[in-house]
């Protein structure tokens, strides 16, 4: 007689640490494969109190190589975060042409 036993392990999510670099330092951040932009940029609001007041909507996430991250609804997988990676928030610019009040006539 032969008995087989069989190990049965919960899957594991693995969770990786990137970094955001702002004006006010650079914090790590641990995420999980699986979870979208606007997840990873609550959870930094609610685990690094330095990033409380600071409004999401008017920064833009920045790749070391420049690309910005602007779906929010993307994941970590998505994007292919890799364990070290570095992310800057960088104050998103108003253009000229958004600043001018299209409401006034130009001669006023």
């Amino acid at each position: 007689q032969v008995t087989v036993s069989v190990l049965y392990c919960e899957p594991t999510t693995m969770t990786i640490t990137v970094s955001v670099q702002l004006s006010l330092g650079r914090f790590a951040v641990p995420v999980e494969p699986e979870q979208t932009l606007h997840q990873v940029k609550a959870n930094m609001r609610t685990t690094i109190p330095a990033l409380l007041q600071v409004n999401f909507k008017m920064f833009r996430f920045v790749t070391n190589d420049g690309k910005y991250l602007s779906d929010d609804s993307k994941t970590v997988k998505d994007y292919e975060w890799a364990d070290g990676d570095i992310f800057h928030l960088v104050k998103k610019s108003v253009s000229p042409a958004a600043a001018v009040d299209l409401e006034k006539p130009a001669d006023e």
